[in-house]
């Protein structure tokens, strides 16, 4: 599992640097994370991803694949699905062609 951790700390210290409204809820996913409090993790992402202009503010694949994926085999799969609906809701905003091909 540790091989995923690495990775997952550079993204998440890039999202801080570079983020200009949301540094305070990347600085909290890293910290859960460093810690591995999933729990409170995942009500944490979901809080970021409810916030007006935070998922218009992300790269959601990158998102997905860079931290999510890391997450995802220890969330509750509730959880998982209400963090994944605003991103899809998102991506089709983004990119109606692709919601079609589904």
């Amino acid at each position: 599992a540790l091989r995923h951790f690495a990775p997952v700390m550079d993204y998440l210290d890039s999202r801080i640097k570079d983020s200009k409204n949301f540094q305070d809820d990347w600085t909290k996913m890293r910290d859960l994370y460093s810690r591995k409090l999933w729990h409170q993790l995942t009500l944490q992402v979901l809080e970021s991803l409810n916030k007006p202009g935070f998922i218009t503010s992300i790269d959601l694949n990158e998102f997905d694949q860079r931290f999510l994926n890391s997450l995802k085999s220890k969330m509750n799969p509730l959880s998982l699905a209400e963090i994944l609906v605003p991103m899809s809701n998102e991506m089709i905003k983004k990119d109606p062609q692709r919601s079609e091909e589904h």
